[in-house]
């Protein structure tokens, strides 16, 4: 059995992306196989070949089954899962009691993942740097978007949900980054013309759409006051983050409770700020800096990203008179990078605009660069009393986002598909601060 044969119900997904939605395997027997093989056996095998390594990890009430490679890892989630309803070695059929929920997040050479597979009789075609065209309506930029920096507001309905607190007791790496998602469908936001789509896949069903939400360096009294005003109207003000970690298309339907993770490519990340009704947590704000003990993705994840964009393979632009349309490369979250800041500049809202340069190496004393003349946007909380100024060199950590608002002013020539344009511009990096330990290599916390 194939496993490409359920195009819908696999999809692949790059290390260290990571959400609260579940996809349910319906069909996929093979993937079920997968899943339920390694974790009932607890593997690690394949310790004789430095190539390929299988590590068993346990993660809220369910499991995480690792394959570790010289690239880069593939994981397989299985959640909510009775492993003990499977009989794997009666019959070449699956017998199932209950449903099994399993997502695969794959970046790896096809080679190296058949290797495995192969060993089941299954095969697997996995995508990596998958790029993605987006659409966007120009009302949405104009009418959320400043001019200079995209710090904006998001107020929801009454449906709106609070994911798990799973992060926020120690940040360590990858999606253990001590924020939590709160999500909304996009009919549930509370705005005019809320109704209209505001970014969609192009060439893609638009199921379960929406935007996440995301406080950082949420504590457990976070948690409570969020709790405690989860589906009633609120406003969040933030960084109105516009990026493809790969959850365009989590979900294939609508979950009647609401989803903390809907389908989604832009977000309010950060999110310092909530505002509701609520007598009891009228306001709570959500500082932004690094965390402690967080190492975000270091140069040998970047440094694909940043050639493919100078090579021209994504961040291309084009606009019609409704929408601006936008190519993004699907990737990871966090990085730590080193830096060089060449320029600063105020802005009228207390944020700093950087200029700066991402060196080549750790050290920086190269004096060559993976990518030059970025953007980079700091607020204050996060230089923790210490500016940043012209000269510096540091390891930040923060995250990269499209400017859509850059985006559409300088994509203004470009009327039509063929005449994209790459815009390296309209790409900026979130600042969190600087970096209190080192960068990772892979989701398993890996120094690089």
């Amino acid at each position: 059995m194939a496993i490409e044969n359920y195009p819908n119900t696999l999809r692949p997904h790059r290390d260290g992306a990571r959400g609260s939605a579940h996809k349910d395997v319906g069909g996929s027997e093979a993937l079920v196989v997968i899943c339920a093989v390694l974790v009932s056996r607890e593997f690690p095998v394949f310790h004789e070949n430095p190539a390929l390594d299988l590590k068993f990890f346990s993660f809220h009430g369910g499991f995480r089954i690792t394959l570790l490679t010289h690239a880069e890892p593939v994981v397989f989630r299985v959640a909510n899962a009775n492993l003990a309803t499977y009989d794997l070695m009666a019959s070449n059929s699956i017998r199932r009691s209950r449903t099994v929920r399993c997502w695969v997040r794959l970046k790896i050479a096809a080679a190296l993942l058949g290797a495995l597979l192969a060993l089941y009789g299954l095969t697997i075609d996995a995508a990596q740097g998958e790029i993605v065209w987006f659409r966007f309506k120009k009302s949405f930029i104009e009418s959320r978007y400043p001019t200079d920096v995209a710090f904006g507001s998001i107020e929801v309905s009454d449906l709106w949900k609070v994911g798990p607190a799973h992060y926020i007791k120690n940040p360590t790496c990858s999606g253990t980054d001590g924020e939590v998602h709160l999500g909304v469908y996009e009919e549930d936001l509370d705005w005019p013309g809320s109704s209209e789509t505001f970014s969609f896949p192009v060439g893609n069903d638009k199921v379960a759409w929406g935007l996440v939400i995301e406080p950082p360096n949420v504590t457990a009294a976070d948690m409570t006051a969020l709790r405690a005003i989860e589906k009633t109207p609120a406003t969040f003000d933030g960084y109105l983050r516009v990026w493809n970690e790969g959850h365009w298309n989590d979900e294939e339907e609508k979950e009647e409770s609401g989803s903390s993770n809907p389908n989604h490519v832009l977000g309010l990340h950060p999110a310092w700020r909530v505002r509701s009704s609520s007598t009891a947590f009228p306001t709570r704000d959500f500082p932004v800096f690094a965390m402690a003990n967080y190492g975000g993705y270091g140069l040998s994840k970047f440094s694909p990203v940043a050639q493919k964009l100078k090579s021209g393979d994504w961040l291309k632009v084009y606009q019609t008179s409704t929408s601006v349309y936008l190519s993004l490369i699907e990737t990871s979250n966090f990085f730590t990078l080193p830096m060089i800041v060449r320029s600063v500049a105020a802005t009228t809202i207390g944020a700093k605009l950087l200029t700066v340069d991402v060196c080549a190496e750790r050290a920086c004393s190269s004096g060559q660069f993976v990518l030059t003349g970025l953007r980079a946007v700091v607020v204050p909380s996060a230089e923790e009393g210490v500016p940043l100024v012209v000269g510096n060199q540091a390891e930040l950590l923060g995250f990269f986002s499209v400017n859509l608002r850059a985006a559409m002013a300088g994509s203004k020539n470009a009327k039509k598909k063929s005449q994209a344009i790459v815009l390296q511009n309209a790409l900026e990096f979130f600042v969190f601060g600087r970096a209190k330990v080192g960068p990772v290599k892979n989701s398993q916390c890996e120094p690089e």
